[in-house]
């Protein structure tokens, strides 16, 4: 199944349904489990979501002998990978879902640069003109705001801004090893989900502030913590392993990016929409008529940007 040349689209499609639901839940949880007060403590939660993965994977596909530098490569990638996260938690904070997935449109963008300059892939005045249209994008979604909110949107900016060029990286750094050095792709997702656990656990360590704030809001609501924030994880890991694998089997890095955030976009904008009127608690977007204009406008921009960008690679 792998030797399947159009597979890619296929994961890509997980990707962007998986990715699409796991937002909402994680807006629920930045907003209600943890009440915008230190959300970035929900990344301790991977402390034990990569635990169990590590066991599930040293039991169901245990890892092959490699180069102790590729081993540390990839934990390198996992690492890289863990500490932009706890920025994307922080930027829900200040966005709500559809308004975050525009601004995460930035990761086309870095991780075209950066396979240009790092993998010799190619760019081309078509990508310079898809950058625009991403770009305007953002600011619609900033600019169309009073002026104490640009500066909050501002915030969200800067936030995902640096969540987008860890995972852009994390995203390079993976693709060149297994591009590089033939192995397993479980093998290497393996030792980079070891660097993410590792990240994980450092962040721990470091923050006791995110230890404190992370025990407080379980004791809060044990039930309505411990359901919504098993869902994020649980998508996250799948979203994970999915990505890695079409990411390795894309032609392009730039491709299966630019493909997964049309997708994801759209499904995102649909979503907000239906989950706001039917499960406003839930879905959590601001429904009045001008927000949802604007983010019509913005989604339609940034998908337009993100389907030029794979025609410019």
């Amino acid at each position: 199944m792998l030797d399947n040349p159009h597979l890619w689209l296929f994961l890509v499609g997980m990707v962007s349904t998986v990715a699409a639901i796991r937002i909402f839940i994680d807006n629920y949880v930045v907003d209600v489990v943890f009440r915008k007060t230190r959300p970035e403590a929900i990344r301790i939660a991977g402390v034990f979501s990569f635990a169990l993965l590590l066991l599930v994977l040293l039991i169901v596909a245990p890892p092959t002998s490699l180069p102790i530098m590729i081993v540390l490569a990839l934990m390198g990638a996992g690492l890289v990978d863990a500490i932009g996260s706890p920025a994307y938690s922080h930027a829900l904070k200040y966005e709500e879902a559809t308004s975050i997935a525009v601004l995460k449109q930035l990761h086309p963008i870095i991780a075209l640069g950066l396979g240009w300059l790092l993998l010799g892939d190619g760019i081309g005045w078509v990508s310079v003109l898809a950058f625009m249209l991403i770009f305007a994008a953002a600011s619609l979604i900033v600019m169309s705001k009073g002026k104490r909110q640009k500066a909050i949107g501002m915030k969200a900016v800067k936030y995902i801004t640096f969540a987008v060029t860890f995972w852009a990286l994390s995203d390079i750094i993976f693709i060149a090893l297994t591009r590089q050095v033939e192995m397993p792709f479980m093998t290497a997702f393996f030792w980079w989900s070891v660097g993410r656990w590792i990240g994980d656990i450092g962040l721990m360590l470091v923050f006791k502030s995110w230890r404190t704030r992370f025990m407080s809001a379980f004791r809060n609501n044990r039930t309505r913590f411990l359901v919504s924030v098993s869902a994020s994880e649980f998508l996250r890991t799948v979203g994970n392993l999915v990505w890695r694998q079409a990411t390795v089997l894309a032609p392009v890095l730039a491709v299966a990016v630019v493909t997964e955030r049309t997708a994801q976009l759209l499904l995102i904008f649909g979503l907000g929409l239906a989950l706001s009127t039917i499960w406003p608690k839930f879905g959590r977007e601001n429904m009045r008529p001008r927000v949802v204009l604007v983010h019509l406008v913005a989604v339609a921009l940034a998908a337009g940007g993100v389907a030029l960008l794979q025609l410019g690679v």
